[in-house]
């Protein structure tokens, strides 16, 4: 697979809203996506905050074709929180035709070309609130109708999986562990160390009886 790092901005264009928050505006680099979706038929999109573990499968072979590969979060004692995302999306642009299945976290997505529209802001604008491009993905996704395929938590550990994360043992045993906020920075200094030493381990293993180099 390629890895295409986002490192240039290339969504200018923003709301009036969006000039106290300037910080909100760039996470929508994500919409690049739509971009690279002419490029290539799929995508596993990964946030810059994250440490993936040598274990962890290919997410396209978890993610069956068409489907929207993602973890839901609204869990833990601020589930509330994604809800009240939902209803403020609802009375700017106009109610969901069901109920959403959940609230999914956009620092992980295996996507294909069935949903380059909502990396689109004309077609999918902006909702607003706490989190911006995370609100508009979750709105839109579910009044396109996308078929959501949730994913266990290890394939994107967050800290709102709170049996899971204050464990250090158990969140070092997950796939993708997102260290989202500046809150678990220090956690992810701590953790890299032990995640890269995994790293080390497996490029030291012997492939088809040939030892691997790094």
């Amino acid at each position: 697979m390629d890895f295409v790092p986002i490192r240039d901005r290339a969504i200018y264009a923003s709301p009036p809203w969006f000039a106290a928050r300037r910080n909100q505006w760039l996470r929508f680099e994500k919409c690049q996506l739509g971009w690279l979706l002419d490029r290539y038929d799929r995508l596993i999109y990964l946030d810059s905050d994250i440490l993936l573990a040598p274990a962890c499968p290919n997410l396209l072979d978890l993610v069956a074709p068409g489907c929207f590969g993602c973890v839901f979060e609204d869990c833990g004692t601020r589930w509330w929180e994604r809800w009240e995302e939902f209803a403020r999306a609802q009375r700017k642009l106009g109610p969901l035709r069901c109920k959403p299945d959940g609230y999914f976290n956009s620092g992980v997505m295996v996507v294909d070309g069935a949903h380059r529209e909502l990396f689109d802001l004309k077609i999918c604008p902006p909702v607003g609130g706490r989190w911006a491009e995370q609100n508009t993905f979750n709105y839109h996704a579910h009044r396109l109708g996308f078929t959501l395929q949730p994913l266990e938590r290890r394939c994107n550990l967050l800290a709102e999986f709170t049996d899971l994360w204050a464990d250090e043992s158990k969140r070092l045993q997950a796939w993708v562990i997102h260290y989202a906020g500046k809150k678990d920075r220090h956690l992810m200094a701590k953790d890299l160390p032990r995640i890269a030493a995994l790293w080390e381990q497996m490029e030291g293993q012997t492939v088809d009886g040939r030892a691997t180099s790094r």
